[in-house]
Order: C-alpha cells, then sequence, then structure tokens
C-alpha cells in the first residue's frame, strides 16, 4: 500500500465550488468530493482509469475528477472536476 498527499488545483477547486453552489444535491457532491480524497489517498496509480500520458479519471458517485499521480513524490493532484452523468 503506497500513501499519496491528495492536492487540489485551484481551477478544481474553483469547478467544485461551482457545482456545490448550482447543485440541489449539495450533500452528494460533498460526499463524492470526500471520497475521491479518501479514494485517491491510498494507492493512486491503481485507482480510476489511464486516459492518456500520466492523466486519470476516477468517478465517485455524482463527480468525476482527473488527476495526476507524480510517484516519486507520493502526491496526487487533482486538475478538474466534472458532474459525473453517467450517475443520477
Amino acid at each position: 500500500m503506497i500513501r499519496y498527499t491528495v492536492a487540489w488545483a485551484k481551477v478544481a477547486e474553483d469547478e467544485l465550488a461551482e457545482l456545490w453552489n448550482e447543485s440541489s444535491q449539495k450533500s452528494r457532491i460533498a460526499l463524492a468530493a470526500d471520497q475521491i480524497d479518501r479514494e485517491l489517498a491510498t494507492d493512486a496509480h491503481d485507482r480510476g482509469e489511464q486516459l492518456s500520458d500520466g492523466l486519470r479519471l476516477i468517478s465517485i458517485s455524482v463527480l468525476a475528477a482527473y488527476f495526476t499521480v507524480e510517484p516519486e513524490d507520493c502526491m496526487v493532484r487533482v486538475w478538474a472536476i466534472r458532474l459525473n452523468h453517467g450517475q443520477s
């Protein structure tokens, strides 16, 4: 098991705040964001799916997060957050 520090880029934090502010499902968004943090804090290199060179996607409930893993620094960076349209 590898533990990672999860850091959100300012743009991802802003996107999350905007989604939360505009949503009627604030609690679901908050729970999903917390779950993304927990999932990525452990073995992030195995989480989600590989999209392109280094960019990965994880979907939890109503949110989808785009992230990269920096194994040498044990760091995960969340670059973008979107609504997961596969969930209602």
